[in-house]
């Protein structure tokens, strides 16, 4: 039994009529944790969803749950909530690996990829954080084409014959653009209803089927 402190978001929380909670996080240190807040809601306390927080807690050993025994919301990440295109984006983001990944799990740069999210760069950054999600759990993988399964010897997600007959130009050039960090980081992207519609079939192969995508898709924001 430890005293930890970790930089993390909330992004769901139980309710119970005694006012505690558990929550479920995703922390800098530790990755995806479970957590037990015993005075969740009052007059001093409110646990508040995707918001970074610095989040004292005590970690144990022997159990999956953890108790949260302070929390300070960085406020500098309030638009986190108040952006509702990246709201509904960033639980996606948390549906989509409580999917796929166990309580413990650490995504080596999951953090610092979210931590650099911002009004101007979500739209391109969370859809290169959703890929990132899927290859690190193996449902997509560089060198098997995401379009047609087609395995190839070039380290890249989409075949030659895909690449010239039957993908939207946009889409091709964000999917070949990840083939080099150097020429993501010049790809412009406003609009990322293409990465939406991509993701969705691929997770529908897996029978996952996120709320918040249904939502985005619906919205269409």
């Amino acid at each position: 039994m430890n005293s930890e402190v970790t930089k993390g978001i909330i992004y769901r929380v139980i309710k119970y009529s005694d006012r505690s909670a558990i929550c479920f996080g995703y922390t800098e240190q530790r990755g995806r944790l479970k957590f037990f807040v015993s005075n969740a809601f009052g007059k001093n306390r409110s646990i508040q969803k995707i918001l970074p927080a610095e989040i004292r807690y005590v970690y144990k050993d022997n159990t999956d749950l953890h108790k949260i025994t302070a929390i300070e919301y960085l406020t500098e990440y309030s638009f986190f909530q108040t952006e509702t295109p990246l709201y509904l984006r960033l639980n996606l983001i948390f549906e989509i690996i409580e999917d796929l990944f166990p309580l413990g799990s650490n995504l080596d740069e999951l953090w610092r990829y979210l931590i650099s999210l911002n009004r101007e760069n979500y739209i391109k950054g969370v859809s290169y954080i959703l890929f990132y999600i899927l290859e690190t759990s193996g449902i997509i993988n560089r060198g098997v084409c995401i379009f047609c399964g087609a395995e190839m010897e070039k380290y890249s997600f989409i075949c030659e014959r895909c690449e010239y007959l039957n993908v939207d130009d946009e889409l091709k050039r964000f999917v070949k653009a990840l083939e080099d960090r150097g020429s993501f980081k010049k790809f412009f992207m406003k609009d990322d209803s293409y990465i939406i519609n991509l993701i969705f079939d691929i997770l529908k192969k897996h029978q996952i089927f996120p709320k918040s995508l249904k939502l985005i898709k619906d919205l269409n924001i």
